[in-house]
Order: structure tokens, then C-alpha cells, then sequence
């Protein structure tokens, strides 16, 4: 059987000093990180691969990959569900969003 083809996303950090791979079908939590891109690459490759084998051995459905859309030049958006950007809003505060009355 083919194994789905999955997205890693991968970013410098200063404060970790390395790269860190997220693997965004599996949602915010599974990280790995490299000091050069190419070990960020192949830890990354290692961790999808982990995954796979996790959630096969629990009998959990694999989720579905993130596909390159060529009309819009763009993969979707990973982190789009209200979730997880009320997660990331928690992480990084900033101008509080409009209310109904602060718009009255």
C-alpha cells in the first residue's frame, strides 16, 4: 500500500538555535528540529514515518495530506481551523480582535 505523501513545514529558530519541522495533518503538537535544514529534513522524514507507524498500530485513520493546489499556487492553509488559531492566538497575543461593542 502507498503511504500518503505528507507536508513538513520547516523554520529557523533564534531561540532554539536549529531548525524546527512541524508536520502539519498531525496538527500542532508533533515537532522535530535539526541543526542544518538538511538534518531538519531528515528528522522530519523520520518523524512522518513514526507517526504512520503509531497511528497504524492504534487502528486511528491516517489523516488526510495536504495537496498543492496549482489554482491557487498554494497548499492549504494547515493552521486554518478555528482550534488551532485559537491556539496560536493564546501563544502570540496581540491587538484584541473587535467586539460588537467596541464597533458600536
Amino acid at each position: 500500500m502507498n503511504k500518503p505523501r505528507y507536508s513538513m513545514m520547516i523554520n529557523w529558530s533564534d531561540e532554539d538555535r536549529a531548525y524546527i519541522v512541524c508536520v502539519p495533518e498531525f496538527g500542532t503538537g508533533p515537532k522535530t528540529h535539526g541543526l542544518t535544514y538538511a538534518e531538519a529534513v531528515h528528522m522530519g522524514e523520520e518523524l512522518i514515518e513514526s507517526l504512520i507507524q503509531w497511528f497504524e498500530e492504534e487502528g486511528r485513520p491516517l489523516p488526510p495530506p495536504l495537496l498543492f493546489d496549482p489554482r491557487t499556487n498554494f497548499a492549504p492553509d494547515p493552521f486554518g481551523t478555528e482550534a488551532v488559531t485559537a491556539e496560536l492566538r493564546e501563544l502570540r497575543p496581540g491587538p484584541a480582535a473587535p467586539t460588537a461593542a467596541t464597533t458600536a
